[in-house]
This record gives C-alpha cells, structure tokens and sequence, in this order.
C-alpha cells in the first residue's frame, strides 16, 4: 500500500483499475485520487460527493472537473473560494458564487463582459473586492470610479494605472476618502 500512496504522491500514471479500486480507501487516498492528472472520468462523479471536503477540494481544483460537476459542486457553500479559482468555471456559476466568496474573483481572470456584470449586480463587498480586481477591464474600471459607495471609488482611487478621465473625476470626488485614496 505504501508503494501505490507514494505512486499517488508523486502523480505516477496507474492503470484506470487502481483509481477504482481505491475508491473506498481513506480520505487521504481519495484526496490524491481527486489530485491525479490521470484520474479516469468514471471517478469523477463519485469523488465529487464524497463525505469529505478535501476530497471535493481536490476535485474541484482539478482541471478536468466537468462542468456540470462544477456546478454540482457549487451548491456546497465551503467550495466557493477553491471553485472560483478553477479556469474552466462557466460564468452563469462564476456569477452565482461571486457573492459566496468575493476576494477569490481577485484570482481569476475576467471577461470585461463578466465584469461589467459583477459591477452592476453585485453588492457592494463584491464590488469592493472587483475593483481589487489586478486585471481589471477598463469598461469595468470607469464604472466602479462612478459606484455610488465611496468603499468603491476608494478602491479604484488607490489604482496606480488609473486613466486620465476617471482620475480626474475622483479628484473632484464629494468624500474625503476616495481623494486621499488617490496616489
């Protein structure tokens, strides 16, 4: 058993019969089973409501995590940090979990489409955490320097490659906060 933990360890290919088979071991062996590159499709669904939440973690950060298994995965409320990392994340659950676990949009690429969404529909911690956002689309950028929280404009304030335009406009900004948030 030793042998195959350090196979799993070291993410050596195994043949598509052992991940079955170590289906019913512990969390730990499920947990590298749900890391693996080579972890075969059949073992997906059933790792993916597996009892234990480092066993799903694994499972959703792994790249080939199918889509509708993100989504199942998404109704667990602990997952929403680890799934808005995953690259693959349709924008319909990007969207749903967003509001879950705001400081994780910081470490996702964005659609300006997306974020132009986010900026408008989101509440204003998520809106806090998007103009945090390093790569920030510029439509999306010039609507949260007009958000009507001053949190907000803050945020887009302390941003070092902030246009012209909006800069000038948060010069003239009425809180005090958002002017001494600009550099």
């Amino acid at each position: 058993m030793r042998a195959l933990i350090e196979q799993l360890e070291a993410r050596a290919p195994l043949p598509p019969a052992s991940f079955a088979d170590l289906l019913e071991a512990g969390p730990y062996i499920r947990q590298l089973i749900a890391e693996h590159p080579n972890l075969p499709a059949t073992c997906f669904p059933r790792l993916a409501r597996d009892p234990e939440l480092e066993v799903r973690e694994a499972l959703a950060r792994h790249p080939r995590t199918p889509p509708e298994l993100l989504s199942e995965l998404a109704q667990d409320e602990a997952l929403a940090p680890v799934l808005l990392e995953h690259p693959k994340l349709p924008d319909t659950l990007v969207l749903r979990l967003a509001a879950r676990a705001p400081e994780a949009l910081c470490r996702r690429p964005l659609s300006a489409k997306l974020a132009l969404r986010l900026a408008r529909e989101g509440g204003v911690l998520l809106r806090f955490y998007l103009a945090q956002h390093p790569n920030l689309p510029l439509e999306a950028l010039q609507l949260l320097a007009q958000d009507p929280a001053a949190l907000v404009r803050g945020e887009i304030a302390r941003r070092k490659e902030l246009p012209h335009e909006p800069k000038t406009a948060l010069q003239r900004d009425p809180s005090p906060y958002v002017r001494q948030a600009l550099p």
